[in-house]
């Protein structure tokens, strides 16, 4: 991995190798960047991050684009970003010395997922049959970010949202989940 600061970002670009255990050799290669917000040292604090501070790096996928099919059910942006997991939820405090080390196992996670969901659109065209994502998820956007608060319980007001704005949930998602919630007992 190699660290740059370009137009006012922090970033870490590199590859991330997957070999097989049972057998000698690279499996596959991916180029990765991870760009940190520019924002992101200055909003951390001892306590946390600061009211409306960005606290989660964003991933992009360098490699593979000449090769993967790139889908919204493939967790795969127009920019060629990752979505990788509803923010707050996913165990990773970016205040720790090993979070990079933590996020690079989830995007290991993720591109071995990818890979498998790629052989699947492969399929798809070939046979007709419906790709499936190959692990958990979520629904995208707000929605996402509705079902990780509401399955995680209550959160008081006070409390950080975990959708990782760095608001408390009394100033950001707990009107919208209880919108949510509305909209789902209507349909039920």
């Amino acid at each position: 991995m190699r660290a740059s600061t370009r137009f006012g970002l922090a970033g870490i670009a590199g590859d991330l190798l997957l070999a097989n255990k049972y057998s000698e050799g690279i499996r596959d290669r991916f180029r990765i960047l991870v760009i940190y917000p520019s924002d992101f040292l200055q909003a951390l604090t001892s306590e946390g991050f600061s009211d409306g501070a960005q606290t989660h790096p964003a991933v992009y996928l360098i490699s593979h684009h000449d090769v993967w099919e790139q889908t919204i059910d493939g967790h795969i942006l127009s920019d060629w970003s990752l979505c990788l997991y509803v923010k707050g939820e996913v165990d990773i405090d970016f205040r720790h010395f090993n979070s990079l080390e933590r996020l690079l196992e989830v995007v290991k996670t993720f591109l071995i997922l990818e890979r498998i969901y790629q052989r699947r659109l492969a399929r798809q065209r070939a046979t007709g049959e419906k790709a499936l994502w190959p692990g958990p998820q979520r629904s995208h956007g707000l929605d996402g970010y509705l079902e990780a608060i509401a399955e995680r319980g209550r959160l008081g007001d006070d409390e950080l949202c975990i959708c990782g704005s760095g608001l408390p949930f009394s100033r950001c998602h707990k009107e919208p989940l209880r919108e949510f919630r509305d909209q789902r007992q209507e349909a039920a």
